[in-house]
């Protein structure tokens, strides 16, 4: 690719920009209706991504834990993709209830109920191992590793401090 190419591929936004300011001067209604135009396109453009990821978390919601790969199947749509998406959500889950791991060059998605199960017996005091042989039970948590993606995940997003460890008395 010539370099006016790479320049245009790069710049493509401001280059419109200036053209619909250059036919500003000379036709303006034309440049209001390019510009309306436009508009409409970016705005058409993203309502296909918006709507994706209500779906991916509508989906992925169903289940207590899913990896990337089964939601890549699932949709039939490329693993990139998907852990794209799954990138931009773990960016944001700060205030979610449910959590994204990275783990081992994968995306795992672990519901609501999994991360309170979680919290529930952290609170109580548990290590990595009791942790993983309760959550194994009911959860499909394969290795301690996941139990300390998840707890470095919660750490990192401060929502681990949050949670308050049931008492005796609460519970009577």
């Amino acid at each position: 690719m010539s370099k006016i190419g790479t320049f245009f591929s790069k710049s493509w936004f401001s280059a419109s920009i200036l053209l619909i300011l250059v036919i500003f001067v000379y036709a303006r209604i034309f440049a209001l209706l390019l510009t309306s135009i436009y508009i409409l396109g970016f705005i058409l453009s993203y309502i296909p991504s918006i709507s994706f990821k209500k779906r991916l978390i509508k989906l992925m919601n169903q289940y207590d834990k899913i990896e990337d790969l089964t939601v890549s199947r699932k949709f039939h749509r490329e693993i990139t993709i998907i852990q794209t998406y799954m990138y931009k959500l773990s960016k944001h889950q700060k205030h979610k209830k449910w959590l994204i791991v990275y783990l081992n060059k994968r995306y795992i998605f672990y519901s609501k109920n999994t991360v309170q199960e979680f919290l529930k017996l952290y609170g109580y005091g548990l290590h990595e191992k009791k942790i993983l042989e309760n959550l194994k039970r009911n959860i499909n948590l394969k290795t301690r590793a996941e139990v300390k993606a998840i707890h470095d995940t919660l750490t990192n997003n401060k929502r681990l401090l949050e949670y308050k460890t049931p008492t005796l008395i609460e519970n009577l």
